[in-house]
């Protein structure tokens, strides 16, 4: 038994040596040695040694250990870009996929990963193989054994969602596409009016009439619903205010705490449209008149021209 592990303490000192007496740190390990009259590969394994006992037992275990299977590649990656040759850039590239896939893994089962005893070490043994280059290496072995036999073989699919996605970004895009809702069949103009844009795309501002008297008001296609201010309606005559109590998200993701509901009458250019509005009391504008607006009164709102356009969908020749 003692041979056996004799025999491999002697493997891993051959495999270690190159690390040892070539490279940038050469210098170091002999000053340390001729301190010390200690073989460098003794230092090494004590250094090993204390390091994995720090990863079972240590304090902060999981930031060494993600340090240490970050900090290193991320060197050679830069040296491999530098470099002339292409072989070490892919080894690279393939460590770098292997490693964000497991740490897709590990987030989706941190808690159970967590519970497993000696996790940190084992993690640490792992990304270790995975730097390993060559055939033996672990990066290699599952890229090829795994992931580019499952990415060859959903290519095609991936691509055309891609593509998919793409095309609609494009629709969306600043200046690209205009027209945020249209009706089907042959349009009427209704009405035009005028519409200040703030920088890049909508929302849009302009003054509608409420009450008989223009009020500021954002045209957002970014909110699903319209939204009044609660301060705002203690100014303009409304319908009966029905109350409830919820959380409407906002495009950015703020939260809009919601208290009731009213029914606006909403005068552009002195064509009335009604719709139901949420009230809130942490609105920046008085109103805000959402995609229910948009959609249900026909508005095409026009960056360009900086106007939105109120369809006639139900005028037939």
């Amino acid at each position: 038994m003692a041979a056996a592990v004799q025999n491999q303490i002697r493997k891993v000192e051959e495999k270690i040596k190159p690390y040892l007496y070539e490279g940038p740190l050469t210098s170091y390990w002999g000053l340390v040695e001729g301190k010390t009259k200690v073989k460098r590969e003794q230092i090494a394994f004590g250094i090993l040694g204390l390091l994995a006992l720090y990863l079972l037992f240590g304090w902060g275990n999981d930031f060494l250990c993600n340090f240490l299977g970050f900090i290193y590649p991320a060197y050679a990656s830069v040296l491999a870009v530098e470099s002339k040759g292409s072989h070490d850039d892919t080894e690279w590239l393939m460590y770098w996929v292997i490693y964000a896939l497991f740490g897709f893994i590990e987030y989706i089962g941190y808690s159970f990963f967590q519970t497993l005893p000696f996790y940190w070490l084992g993690k640490c043994i792992f990304l270790v193989w995975l730097m390993v280059p060559g055939d033996k290496g672990g990066s290699k072995f599952l890229y090829t054994r795994f992931v580019r036999p499952f990415a060859l073989k959903h290519r095609s699919t991936v691509d055309q969602h891609l593509r998919d996605a793409k095309a609609y970004a494009s629709k969306c895009a600043p200046n690209s596409c205009n027209t945020i809702s249209r009706p089907p069949g042959q349009m009427y103009q209704l009405l035009r009016a005028p519409c200040a844009f703030y920088p890049g795309r909508p929302p849009c501002s302009m003054f509608p009439t409420l009450n008989n008297k223009q009020h500021h008001a954002i045209v957002d296609t970014g909110s699903a619903v319209t939204i009044i201010n609660q301060q705002f309606i203690k100014t303009i005559y409304h319908t009966d205010f029905v109350y409830k109590n919820k959380l409407h998200k906002s495009a950015n993701c703020t939260s809009i705490s919601i208290i009731g509901e009213i029914q606006l009458e909403v005068k552009i250019q002195g064509h009335k449209t009604l719709i139901i509005a949420d009230v809130t009391t942490n609105l920046i504008t008085d109103i805000l008149l959402g995609n229910d607006w948009i959609m249900q009164n026909n508005v095409i709102i026009d960056s360009l021209q900086r106007h939105i356009t109120l369809i006639d969908k139900n005028r037939r020749d």
